[in-house]
């Protein structure tokens, strides 16, 4: 069983004054497993784990930032809370 998700909605956005302006476009979020991102890699075509792709997730980019395991980073910060 897969536990990651991907949502979908609308962001609306309408003024009135000084200028009527109105806009609304579409936009998705990810929910994502830590635990499940190699199995996400590996199932879905256009989803990567540290690669290039349509959507990727660099965990580079987050933790400790060094390339280092994320899974690991957010266990070791659950402890010590």
């Amino acid at each position: 069983m897969i536990n990651s998700c991907i949502y979908t909605g609308t962001v609306i956005h309408k003024r009135f004054k000084p200028k009527e302006h109105f806009f609304k476009y579409k936009v998705f979020s990810l929910l994502l497993d830590l635990s499940e991102l190699e199995k996400l890699s590996n199932k879905i075509r256009f989803f990567s784990l540290n690669r290039f792709n349509l959507i990727s997730f660099q965990e580079k980019d987050h933790g400790l930032r060094d390339g280092s395991s994320l899974t690991e980073w957010v266990k070791k910060k659950l402890r010590t809370k």
